[in-house]
């Protein structure tokens, strides 16, 4: 049977450049969620990058290693799909986020082989963004792996020209 098993759980209370979810140290599959996500910068970024320990340290990775593809669901607007070899960072939800009241932002990555040295690390994204107002809303599924067989031990989330005033990031484990 199958179990969840929480690692590392942040709240952002007052604004901040960047949050790193790290703790994994071990080969399981795992799970990070955020809600509630807000940023003080209307129509900016977020991205993702991998963080490997470097010195003790949660270090980002910075190389233009990462491939990333998605596909933005939108209620009011056509689909659209996207894919990016060798950059270095994934944009959250590939599209400018809203910063206005009432609109906030959502997450789930699955995380593969970050433990491994041997295989590429790589997730699967389900987003939900809010950039306009809080009753429109659309999604986003993908996934990015990046390109170096090392390990990794979690993901920072950073604004781009923007910082994070808000949400809740909390890092899980998939015990089987």
């Amino acid at each position: 049977m199958e179990s969840i098993e929480q690692v590392k759980s942040t709240t952002v209370t007052s604004a901040v450049s960047s949050v790193i979810m790290d703790g994994i140290s071990t080969d399981h599959v795992h799970i990070l969620i955020g809600k509630g996500i807000t940023i003080n910068t209307d129509t900016n970024y977020l991205h993702t990058r991998f963080t490997k320990v470097v010195s003790g340290v949660s270090e980002p990775q910075t190389a233009a290693q990462y491939d990333f593809a998605n596909l933005i669901l939108k209620p009011d607007a056509a689909f659209e799909s996207f894919k990016y070899p060798d950059r270095t960072e994934m944009y959250f939800a590939n599209s400018p986020m809203g910063a206005s009241a009432g609109e906030s932002h959502s997450f789930v990555y699955y995380l593969f082989n970050f433990n491994n040295s041997s295989q590429y690390s790589y997730i699967t994204v389900e987003d939900n963004v809010f950039n306009s107002t809080s009753s429109t809303s659309h999604g986003s599924q993908g996934a990015m792996q990046y390109g170096v067989a090392e390990a990794h031990n979690g993901i920072v989330i950073t604004g781009d020209a923007t910082t994070i005033t808000g949400g809740t990031l909390t890092l899980y484990k998939i015990n089987n």
